[in-house]
């Protein structure tokens, strides 16, 4: 009983058409999360960390992948905390999404490069986090196989954010 929005291949003004369609549906997949503690001792942490998931999903009516399912993800990070200050690194890959449904295009691989720093401190009596992120450092063409607008927007390239965050 899954229910999806599968490609009819036509076009009206220029635009795709889809149907919603329910069919029978199988899915598997795995989750993977590990992190090592490196180094710990009092006011400091140094930890690994390794994330991975992967899903497979099939219209059992025709034996087809389904549209827009995520493709396999691995990661690889370096988390550091001092105090108040943190500070993080990761790698991230996803890889090429070639079980597509029909009427949908494949979606190439890619690797974002993330880095963050932040400060936490009182502000009077409210906490507060200067912070600075660098993400999709790489400069990297990312798409979303998930999206319906992979096509047409990929992710945004790098960028850089600098920030204060108060909580009252």
């Amino acid at each position: 009983g899954y229910i999806f929005e599968q490609a009819t291949g036509e076009e009206e003004d220029e635009l795709p058409v889809y149907a919603f369609v329910q069919r029978d549906a199988r899915f598997h997949g795995a989750e993977l999360e590990l992190i090592a503690h490196l180094h710990e001792s009092t006011g400091r942490q140094l930890d690994l960390r390794f994330v991975a998931d992967t899903v497979r999903a099939i219209n059992r009516t025709d034996d087809t992948p389904l549209p827009r399912i995520t493709p396999a993800r691995a990661g690889i990070g370096l988390d550091y905390r001092h105090g108040a200050l943190t500070f993080s690194s990761e790698f991230r890959h996803s890889f090429a999404q070639n079980r597509t449904a029909p009427n949908e295009t494949a979606t190439d691989s890619h690797t974002l490069v993330n880095v963050s720093a932040a400060w936490r401190f009182k502000l009077g009596s409210t906490d507060a986090e200067l912070f600075a992120r660098g993400t999709n450092l790489n400069n990297t063409t990312a798409r979303v196989h998930s999206s319906f607008l992979k096509d047409v927007a990929p992710l945004p390239g790098r960028d850089v954010t600098l920030g204060l965050r108060v909580a009252f």
